[in-house]
């Protein structure tokens, strides 16, 4: 997918933000 450039580096932002936070929920239920 390709977006204009602002458009482009917001949603990458929010895209690995939002990973970040499922990968940091998942590894804090598993403890």
């Amino acid at each position: 997918m390709i977006y204009g450039t602002t458009e482009n580096i917001v949603g990458a932002e929010g895209l690995f933000f939002q990973q970040g936070l499922d990968i940091i929920l998942l590894c804090y239920n598993k403890t």
